[in-house]
């Protein structure tokens, strides 16, 4: 994931248009954040791809065994003090 974030930010200094779009399995979530205790490079490289210009959105869905659902669009929360 981090090499495309990356690749993304560069992308979009070029003038392409580009969009992160997470898909959590799951449809009662509030919000996404990623995980920065676990992989704080991640973490940091969404946050400069976002001042950067790429649009970075999260959906919820549900999911069955025949299928996936999306739900609703929740915020996406970058940066430690978003955590709670």
């Amino acid at each position: 994931g981090l090499k495309h974030v990356k690749e993304l930010t560069e992308l979009v200094s070029e003038g392409y248009r580009c969009v992160i779009c997470f898909i959590i399995q799951a449809d009662r979530a509030k919000y996404l954040t990623p995980n920065y205790d676990t992989h704080p490079k991640f973490g940091l490289a969404l946050e400069e791809a976002e001042r950067k210009g790429v649009e970075i959105v999260a959906w919820t869905c549900h999911t069955a065994p025949d299928s996936l659902e999306l739900k609703e669009q929740v915020p996406v929360r970058l940066g430690r003090s978003d955590v709670r």
